[in-house]
C-alpha cells in the first residue's frame, strides 16, 4: 500500500487501506507506537493544505471501490460520512487562505445525504451566512 503522492494527510489513506485488509484487530493498553516529532515536518508549521484530508479520504473510498470491488458496503458508507464531515468542517472553518464562494449542487446533495441531522442543519445555515452560491 503506497501513500498518495503530495498529500499531507496520507496516513488517513494508508491506515484506511490497512484497516480494510486486516483479518483481525487487537486493542491493548500497551504503548507500542513511538511518535517522532520532526522539527522540520509539515505538521510543525508552514502552509497547511486544509483540503488534503478530503482528497485522501475520497481517494481511499474511490480506490476501495476500484481496486477491492466495494460499491454497496458499510465501509464505503462510513467513508462517505467521514468525507461529508471533513467537507463540513472545511466550510465551517475561518481560514485566511481560503474563501468558499460556491459549491456544486451535486456536492451539496452528497454532503446533505451523508451528514447527521444537526450538522446538516448547521451546514445549511453556514451556506446562507457565508453567502455561498450553489450552481
Amino acid at each position: 500500500i503506497l501513500s498518495p503522492v503530495g498529500c499531507y494527510s496520507e496516513d488517513n489513506y494508508v491506515s484506511g487501506r490497512y484497516l480494510y485488509r486486516c483479518k483481525r484487530l487487537m486493542i491493548t493498553n500497551q504503548c507500542l507506537y513511538y511518535y517522532y516529532k520532526n522539527p522540520h515536518g509539515v505538521t510543525r508549521g508552514g502552509h497547511k493544505r486544509l483540503l488534503d484530508i478530503c482528497i485522501c479520504t475520497q481517494k481511499l473510498r474511490d480506490d476501495l471501490i476500484r481496486l477491492e470491488g466495494l460499491k454497496q458496503h458499510k465501509y464505503i458508507e462510513m467513508l462517505n460520512a467521514k468525507l461529508a464531515r471533513e467537507l463540513f468542517h472545511f466550510v465551517r472553518g475561518d481560514s485566511r487562505d481560503y474563501k468558499i464562494i460556491a459549491i456544486k449542487k451535486e456536492q451539496k446533495k452528497f454532503i446533505d445525504k451523508n451528514l447527521d441531522f444537526f450538522r446538516r442543519i448547521r451546514f445549511d445555515i453556514l451556506i446562507r451566512k457565508k453567502h455561498i452560491r450553489q450552481y
